[in-house]
């Protein structure tokens, strides 16, 4: 996922493909769409004669990195940049300059990031947990990454609090951390963003519960298999199954005119 600033804003969040056997590289422009992304839009950023892409990174200075090779052929390494740029490499010494690092799950960044927690000493976690708390939706998730990647992890009482936030970025993403707790706090918490007005929420606090080896409620969960989204009822199909029939079964035979929806589970 590119992550970076040198291509034009277009290209930010777009899904890389490298498409091996056609000798192209191409961007999925996500957009999000109920429980998932709608990756109709795309365009070929590179083709080739051979162009036998064979892996594919997001550089320090925001270019696009990418291998070629495999069965015999000779290999390559290329650099693809945006016309008219000056990259400049990403950097941060601090944690505020953090909440703005891109690309923060590639590995020259976590490295950036694991420096400068070394610099920011005990301040580190308030300083995070603040963001989380009262920062951007943008930076409450970057907060809660590396909180999540660099350690500590975030606490119980924090993620609990962010699955109220106003972005339903943010709450998903809260959900989605909750099922590293298998506590009742957390399993409470998950409970109620099933009922929440984001398809996206309740699609991770479905998969939250799977995760976590925990049960919802059947009350919370049925309703969910008659949304138009298929992902957020195929994710609440498979919390369901994880509660005793004798708890659901009736209340299903019961929703007549969801039951064509509902004869792979029944």
């Amino acid at each position: 996922v590119y992550d970076h600033h040198q291509f034009p804003a277009k290209y930010h969040g777009s899904l890389i493909i490298c498409d091996w056997s056609m000798g192209r590289i191409i961007a999925v422009q996500l957009q999000p769409n109920g429980a998932t992304y709608d990756g109709s839009k795309t365009e070929t950023l590179v083709t080739g004669n051979p162009l036998n892409v064979s892996d594919i990174e997001v550089g320090p200075d925001g270019s696009i990195v990418f291998t070629t090779g495999g069965r015999g052929t000779e290999g390559g390494v290329y650099r693809l940049r945006a016309a008219g740029s000056t990259p400049t490499a990403a950097q941060a010494n601090s944690v505020n300059e953090l909440l703005d690092l891109p690309q923060l799950h590639a590995a020259w960044a976590r490295e950036i990031a694991s420096k400068a927690k070394a610099a920011a000493g005990e301040s580190w976690n308030a300083e995070l947990e603040s963001a989380v708390r009262t920062g951007s939706p943008a930076h409450q998730v970057q907060a809660l990454t590396l909180l999540s990647q660099i350690g500590p992890a975030p606490t119980l009482e924090l993620l609990v609090e962010a699955a109220t936030a106003e972005d339903p970025g943010v709450r998903a993403f809260a959900a989605w951390l909750l099922s590293y707790h298998s506590s009742e706090t957390a399993r409470a918490t998950l409970i109620s963003l099933l009922g929440d007005s984001s398809p996206r929420v309740q699609r991770r606090a479905c998969e939250a519960l799977v995760r976590s080896d925990q049960q919802g409620t059947a009350d919370a969960l049925l309703p969910l298999l008659s949304s138009e989204d298929r992902f957020l009822r195929f994710a609440a199909r498979l919390a369901l199954e994880r509660l005793p029939a004798d708890q659901w079964k009736e209340k299903v035979l019961a929703l007549q005119d969801d039951r064509a929806r509902l004869t792979g589970l029944l």
